[in-house]
């Protein structure tokens, strides 16, 4: 497949093509015998950056510099608010839903019914979109990972960490180029892991 990676380098944040490495390896949670059970993958990017994502399937993403956008919180919890301004473009993040305080961590909320939106005025429209949507969580909230214009369009581009459970992890990429209907950006992939 033709696949493209976000990388982090010496000279920031870039989005090139790469050729990436599969080797079958020892799971330790499905294998039985590490010598010869091997039913696992380890997928990689061949290149000397860290990888932050692989996409695959997008046939207007180019090799280019990407100038990411340091976010001042990775997480949002409902009644929250998070502005950024972006190439000339106002954005803001916030979230809806009910939260309470954890007694024995006094950083933490349950969170229920939760909403995580965008908006932004482009071009003398105002567009909204919803990002994730979760009912409840497991000991898990939603990160931002990553902020920055991906396909190219000057248009602020996501990958959040939608999952709801803690021993999950699910990157998402949100794109603008594929927005439709006053969206800001859509989402266009993810992948879920889980770890023991």
């Amino acid at each position: 497949e033709n696949w493209f990676g976000i990388f982090n380098g010496r000279n920031g944040s870039y989005i090139s093509q790469t050729k990436i490495k599969s080797v079958k390896v020892f799971d330790p949670l499905l294998d039985e015998d590490s010598l010869k059970d091997k039913t696992g993958w380890d997928v990689e990017a061949i290149n000397k950056d860290t990888c932050i994502i692989l996409i695959a399937g997008i046939d207007f993403l180019s090799n280019r510099q990407i100038k990411q956008r340091v976010l001042s919180k990775e997480q949002i919890f409902p009644d929250d608010t998070l502005r950024i301004n972006y190439l000339g473009i106002d954005y803001k993040i916030f979230a809806t839903g009910g939260k309470k305080k954890v007694q024995d961590d006094p950083e933490w909320f349950d969170v229920w019914n939760y909403k995580l939106y965008l908006t932004a005025t482009i071009k003398g429209q105002h567009l909204e979109s919803l990002l994730v949507a979760q009912p409840n969580f497991d000991d898990q909230m939603i990160k931002l990972i990553f902020a920055g214009d991906i396909d190219g369009d000057e248009i602020l581009d996501l990958i959040i960490d939608t999952s709801r459970h803690y021993n999950a992890t699910t990157p998402t990429i949100y794109l603008s180029r594929p927005a439709e209907n006053g969206e800001v950006v859509k989402p266009i992939g993810g992948h879920t892991s889980v770890g023991c």
